[in-house]
């Protein structure tokens, strides 16, 4: 009988009481639980926060590129207008020289212009005396004519006496000619 009691009041130790939980024994247990509980929610935020981070990161690499994109063709661009500026300046150099040197064949021409101009006028002055003017020789003597209208006028002869140039007008040379100093021509008459 006693062994039986022992035994019996062994197994009343053994079995759990109703409210377990409510031990000292079992907290630890709990607080674990509890514990594991909150990590796991923790590790799925992070989670999700990790794919934001991706999503973003995906958002932030293609910004990158189309911004790489960008400054490669304004880099592009940049080259090709300053290639073109300096294409642009040897054509402005080359005409500078162009200019230069059509302003020095300009002045060589308009200075040779100016000689041809001056002998053009030389050549008109010519043509026009060879026009109004006329020398007649006779014998020893030398008049010349100049035109008034149709006739031929004499404005000086040169005489055969003392080989100097007589300057006279219409006047005088008919007074000359009355005089028998020259002929009809104008012309002085040898001395008898």
């Amino acid at each position: 009988m006693f062994s039986c009691f022992g035994l019996f009041s062994n197994q009343k130790q053994i079995q759990p009481a109703p409210n377990d939980a409510a031990t000292p024994h079992m907290q630890p247990l709990l607080e674990y639980e509890a514990t594991i509980s909150q990590l796991q929610a923790q590790v799925k935020l992070n989670e999700q926060n990790m794919e934001l981070l991706n999503k973003e990161n995906l958002e932030q690499q293609e910004t990158i590129d189309r911004l790489q994109k960008q400054s490669d063709l304004y880099k592009y661009s940049r080259d090709a207008a300053r290639l073109h500026a300096r294409n642009q300046e040897k054509e402005i150099q080359k005409l500078k020289a162009l200019v230069e040197e059509f302003k020095q064949e300009y002045n060589a021409t308009g200075q040779v212009f100016q000689e041809l101009q001056a002998q053009i006028v030389q050549l008109q002055t010519k043509l026009s005396l060879n026009k109004n003017i006329r020398v007649v020789e006779k014998g020893d003597s030398v008049a010349v004519y100049t035109r008034e209208g149709v006739r031929m006028v004499p404005i000086k002869i040169q005489s055969p006496v003392n080989n100097r140039w007589i300057e006279f007008n219409g006047k005088r040379h008919k007074q000359l000619k009355k005089d028998g100093l020259v002929d009809k021509y104008g012309i002085p008459r040898n001395p008898a």
